[in-house]
């Protein structure tokens, strides 16, 4: 089985400002994967069935995250706010930083030299988000508000090289490590409750954001396609320009929207509605989840949105197995999906989370649970 190196899978909860640090399991290029517990990480082969414990938790020191560097020689992963390096056996353990707050995400970028992560601001509007001293007076709604904010550091030396505050805690690095794809808050409508912001790229070489569209949003989840040439988003409505940009009523539901970055200005459609997604390893299609008549449906779709494939109507977003966070589908290649379903056991009441691998035209679908759970004990058993 042939894995796309860096995909993540994230169990977290769509979040904006919650700062719930979401748990993963990350994909290396050889097709290993690692796999946070309660009880350490582990490194597995799902077609073998070897594995190893890396890291072995105490104390109470869970780990919340893990993630392959993209050539696989590293791993990145997070303990208690610390944030740690360590080669792929899980030696030379570095402590490149510790957060100074509740973090919410954390990625290597596409040519491993810097490592963005989110976190809550340690201040409130009131106060300046690098100092703590008095803010002026401000009329964006915002104040009060502890919101995130962006840290990127060297990932050798692990010194900051700029930290950005109101930005929504899900980031994307651009494949070409110059820029990542943000929404940056920008004010507050006090009756809805939603944010306005704008969709744009950090840009790593002055620290500068640089505005691609605007839009509100509740809560929002954002993607990159490999080739760089779409961002995908969700949010309550959009527009390249903020003077366009409709007021968003309190009804509304969050739309999936798609910027064309491929002309020399910036495309944007509306293509669906979606509450997660992810761009195959080739951007030619995307999977995404959605409420259904039945259930959550997963569904494998082309890249604007047409084509739609449904793979199951019962896929395992929510679960309380990781942290009362989500638990969500991502691609091993460009065929090949790897989701979650909750599997009644013993008892109509009785659930159990259950992985599965199948094709992404919905062809064939494998049971691999049982090769993980087997896996986990023999790396328990070697300790």
């Amino acid at each position: 089985m042939k894995f796309r190196c860096s995909i993540l899978l994230l169990l977290t909860a769509v979040f904006v400002i919650s700062g719930c640090f979401p748990s993963t399991v990350s994909v290396a290029p050889d097709g290993r994967i690692a796999l946070p517990r309660g009880d350490g990480i582990y490194v597995m082969d799902l077609a073998s069935g070897r594995s190893s414990r890396l890291y072995e938790a105490s104390d109470g020191r869970e780990p919340s995250w893990v993630q392959w560097s993209p050539k696989g020689d590293e791993l990145l992963y997070v303990v208690k706010n610390d944030i740690y390096k360590a080669s792929s056996d899980g030696r030379n353990v570095r402590n490149l930083c510790k957060s100074e707050s509740t973090m919410g995400f954390c990625l290597w970028s596409p040519d491993a030299l810097m490592i963005s992560y989110t976190e809550l601001s340690p201040f409130s509007i009131e106060t300046d988000d690098t100092t703590g001293k008095a803010a002026g007076k401000d009329d964006t709604g915002l104040k009060g508000e502890q919101l995130p904010r962006l840290t990127v550091l060297d990932a050798e030396t692990g010194k900051v090289k700029w930290r950005v505050p109101n930005i929504f805690f899900v980031h994307r690095w651009m494949p070409d490590s110059k820029s990542i794809a943000v929404f940056h808050i920008l004010k507050k409508d006090k009756e809805t409750g939603f944010y306005e912001g704008e969709i744009a790229r950090l840009q790593i070489s002055d620290g500068k954001l640089h505005p691609i569209a605007y839009t509100t949003a509740s809560e929002s989840w954002l993607d990159v396609s490999s080739n760089g040439e779409s961002i995908y988003f969700s949010a309550l409505n959009a527009s390249i320009s903020r003077e366009a940009l409709k007021t968003a009523g309190k009804e509304n539901r969050n739309r999936l929207f798609r910027l064309s970055l491929k002309g020399e200005k910036a495309a944007l459609s509306d293509i669906g509605t979606a509450t997660v997604f992810f761009a195959s390893p080739d951007s030619k299609r995307l999977m995404l989840a959605r409420q259904g008549d039945k259930g959550t449906e997963l569904i494998v779709c082309d890249a604007s949105g047409g084509n739609e494939k449904v793979i199951t109507s019962d896929a395992a977003i929510a679960t309380t197995d990781m942290s009362g966070g989500k638990i969500l589908p991502l691609w091993l290649n460009n065929d090949e999906i790897m989701y979650w379903r909750s599997i009644t056991v013993l008892a109509p009441g009785g659930k159990s989370l259950t992985a599965f691998v199948g094709k992404a035209d919905g062809s064939k679908t494998t049971r691999i649970q049982n090769t993980i759970d087997q896996a986990v004990i023999q790396a328990e058993k070697k300790k």
